[in-house]
């Protein structure tokens, strides 16, 4: 079963699904490493030099691609490979679900999980990291909050359509995976 953590950027979607795989001793993926290597350059060279548009087509072929990849026809009939792993965590980007109906494609391959910490939670962790991400690299703290309110907003119809929302991210990871597999 593939499990999409989705949520905005810097709410702990990579951090999560590498600790949620090493937890049940299964695959983890990142998106957004995936198309660095696919690309060869960075994500801000990726929107720098062919922009937003290209990067989110990329990134929707390769989520796609990976989810086809997860479902080998072996495991459509019921046998799996003993070197499957029961679980694959797919850590997206904050925008992957609000492009090229993502967020359908991703609910009708696997469960959905929203990572939702609070605000302030946000705020906090994408001042220390603006400086990697392309889309906020040039904005002030002020800036920041700004982008955050204005984009959680847009972003909210997209992520709350997800079939499981983590709100508490400071639990045990063990707790998180219990609220993911019984919800």
């Amino acid at each position: 079963m593939i499990i999409y953590l989705i949520g905005f950027m810097g709410s702990g979607k990579s951090y999560l699904a590498k600790e949620l795989a090493a937890l049940t001793h299964s695959a983890f993926i990142d998106l957004d490493q995936l198309i660095v290597a696919h690309e060869g350059v960075s994500i801000s060279g990726i929107f720098e030099n062919n922009g937003e548009p290209y990067f989110r087509d990329i990134e929707s072929d390769l989520l796609r691609s990976v989810t086809q990849d997860v479902y080998k026809p072996e495991l459509i009939r019921g046998k799996a490979e003993p070197s499957m792993p029961t679980y694959t965590f797919l850590a997206c980007g904050g925008g992957t679900p609000c492009f090229h109906d993502n967020m359908d494609w991703m609910n009708e391959h696997g469960l959905t999980v929203w990572i939702n910490p609070t605000w302030e939670v946000l705020v906090e962790r994408l001042e220390k990291e603006k400086n990697h991400r392309p889309l906020i690299a040039a904005l002030d703290l002020a800036g920041i909050k700004q982008y955050i309110q204005t984009r959680l907003k847009e972003r909210e119809v997209y992520y709350s359509k997800a079939k499981v929302t983590i709100q508490d991210t400071l639990v045990p990871v063990e707790e998180i995976f219990k609220s993911i597999i019984h919800a």
